[in-house]
């Protein structure tokens, strides 16, 4: 943007500076007037389709942001009803251990009366008959009795254990289904998002195909401009101090741009290691979720370059924010890690400063890891984790 400005500013200098004689021919005249306002319409196209185009990829990165915050919510789900299951799987082996219990003790009472009744007696009453006076008597009803308390009384214990068991299995199933559902609301969630995000898509590219209309456009303009200034510039055969002033001004504003990069920041970037590694991965594609120079998104990009020298970064940008060294920002220093924010919830992207007002960053959808300035809209703070 700099520099298109000052090529606009240069060239109304030399227009001034030139004066009416050198523009002898009034064709030459009328076509530079049409040819700057071809410009002049040419850069307000560009200028609208720059704001669309950013307008629409930051609504993708806020999409973004909120696929990521579902999937962990649907992760966190995940593991909760894994481990529901597990209490759920506990249950049914105690409950079924308690039924193979009553069913032994159950054999082992039958078994007992099979004996008593199958041996030449009658069973209790051939016991009771038996008996040598009503000493012995009472004490074996007394002993019968409690053979068939105990009985009765471990039976009823197991029988009362197994629906102690199956009450808290039920429970335990309950709360696995609402588990479920709210994974199911969850995943329903992001795949809305999801869809949110696909129908961006044609929008950028239609941005994207207005932007490189309206920049041809102006191109186009521009280059007529330059043709006419020098079919002016050979009709005029003596130019006066003022004018040559002109142009060399305009010549060392247009020098002063170039030097300065289309991103406005100074190109005098650091040689740190960390950001000329982090530099070695500029122009890869962003790609939501990547971690790899197959495709990167903000927090995968500096994850990965830090990594590298043995620096163990968090996955997400709101993790990255919560270690390391808080930073003020007229403190900043190269390599450390810089946060913004879209919507003021927090840290939703991360890139690397770089010195000079610049960091190193993947941007969003559609674009790929490069150098930008760091700026102060949506900032929310700076760490350092070196």
């Amino acid at each position: 943007m700099h520099k298109k400005i000052l090529c606009v500013v240069a060239s109304l200098l030399i227009t001034l500076t030139i004066g009416q004689n050198a523009l002898a021919d009034p064709n030459l005249d009328a076509q530079k007037s049409s040819a700057q306002g071809n410009y002049k319409q040419g850069q307000d196209a560009l200028s609208a389709a720059n704001k669309k185009a950013s307008d629409i990829e930051a609504k993708m990165e806020s999409l973004d942001n909120q696929i990521q915050q579902g999937l962990a919510k649907v992760s966190t789900i995940n593991n909760q009803i894994g481990s529901k299951q597990t209490e759920i799987d506990n249950d049914q082996k105690t409950m079924e251990k308690a039924q193979a219990d009553i069913k032994s003790e159950q054999d082992l009472y039958n078994k007992r009366m099979k004996v008593m009744y199958t041996q030449g007696g009658t069973g209790y009453l051939e016991v009771l008959l038996d008996s040598k006076g009503i000493g012995d008597f009472i004490s074996k009803v007394d002993i019968i009795k409690q053979i068939t308390k105990n009985d009765n009384k471990t039976i009823s214990a197991l029988n009362d254990r197994t629906k102690e068991v199956k009450q808290k299995k039920d429970a335990v199933e309950s709360e696995k289904q609402t588990l479920v559902s709210l994974k199911v609301d969850a995943q329903k969630q992001v795949d809305s998002t999801n869809a949110q995000k696909a129908a961006q898509a044609p929008l950028i590219a239609a941005a994207k195909a207005s932007e490189n209309s309206a920049q041809q456009l102006s191109d186009s303009a521009k280059a007529q401009i330059a043709d006419i200034d020098k079919k002016v510039t050979a009709l005029k055969v003596a130019q006066d101090a003022s004018a040559a002033s002109a142009k060399s001004t305009a010549s060392a504003a247009s020098v002063t741009s170039v030097n300065r990069g289309g991103n406005g920041v100074t190109g005098n970037i650091s040689s740190d290691a960390i950001v000329t590694y982090a530099a070695s991965f500029r122009g890869v594609n962003y790609v939501w979720g990547g971690t790899t120079p197959s495709g990167f998104d903000c927090s995968g990009f500096v994850q990965y370059v830090y990594a590298h020298f043995g620096v163990s970064l968090p996955r997400t940008s709101q993790d990255q924010f919560k270690v390391g060294t808080p930073v003020d920002r007229a403190n900043l220093q190269v390599g450390d890690l810089v946060f913004f924010h879209d919507d003021g919830s927090g840290p939703g992207h991360v890139g690397m400063y770089i010195g000079g007002g610049a960091m190193i960053n993947a941007p969003h959808t559609g674009d790929v890891v490069k150098i930008a300035p760091v700026g102060s809209n949506g900032y929310c703070g700076a760490r350092r984790v070196r």
